[in-house]
């Protein structure tokens, strides 16, 4: 039952034959250029979020042992030594990031061993782990991703936008602030990008990882409020569970 009322039109049941088990994956292979050039892509994600979890273990370490801000960014520094506690909203954001990813994983995990084709699509570790096994299996979800209409398509959107809004507001918002302030220092006087060519070179390098983190995390954030405003009238749409009814299409599929 939907807080907009009615009863919902669909209803998912578990289905023992939506499972890995019973599905030959290797069907789906599919043997053109363009889908093995995106397969690609998927090694490429998934080294660059490993390599961004070893790095704010690096720095969280650095922070906590050695107090270092080896950043080569004067305003930053000043920021630092004016706000003490900027250092801990960075180790504990960290932190926080960690925690969510073994909560991720431990879910995942048991996605995994329940081999469910369903949970396996929605979990993005899951589906990820399942990807890097083999080829055949990235172009299995393709197919099912490719079959939803525009009202599923969108119930996807919501949902993996959303999924993600505990590590995006806890994790990251608090430490793209203190960047993004550090960034209106140093421009506040002259907004002009000619002020980077006085600037040594590991300076540009600390703005770039300064400065790129914190439009990815602009984007993501108005990709997260664009599916909380959408998630009222679709949940009222769909009458049920968001993730339930996500599931109820791949098994459609």
């Amino acid at each position: 039952m939907c807080c907009c009322g009615g009863e919902a039109k669909w209803k998912r049941e578990v289905i023992n034959d939506h499972k890995f088990d019973f599905v030959d994956v290797d069907e789906f292979y599919e043997n053109n250029f363009i889908t093995k050039f995106k397969y690609c892509f998927i090694f490429v994600f998934t080294i660059k979020s490993i390599l961004i979890y070893v790095l704010d273990l690096y720095t969280a370490v650095t922070l906590i042992f050695f107090n270092d801000w080896s950043t080569g960014v004067d305003e930053f520094q000043r920021l630092v030594q004016k706000l003490v506690y900027v250092r801990w909203i960075f180790v504990g954001s960290i932190f926080v990031s960690y925690i969510l990813l073994f909560l991720e994983a431990r879910k995942a995990r048991a996605v995994i061993l329940s081999r469910d084709i369903s949970f396996t699509f929605t979990s993005i570790i899951a589906n990820r782990y399942y990807t890097l096994r083999s080829y055949a299996h990235y172009c299995f979800f393709n197919q099912i991703h490719n079959q939803k209409r525009f009202k599923d398509e969108m119930a996807f959107f919501v949902f993996f936008a959303l999924k993600g809004w505990k590590r995006l507001f806890f994790a990251e918002a608090a430490r793209r602030c203190v960047n993004g302030y550090v960034l209106y220092l140093i421009f506040k006087d002259d907004p002009s990008w000619k002020k980077l060519e006085d600037f040594k070179l590991d300076k540009k390098i600390s703005l770039v990882t300064m400065g790129v983190p914190c439009i990815l995390f602009i984007v993501s954030a108005l990709k997260t409020i664009l599916a909380a405003i959408l998630y009222i009238p679709l949940v009222c749409e769909i009458r049920g569970n968001l993730k339930e009814y996500c599931c109820h299409k791949i098994d459609k599929r």
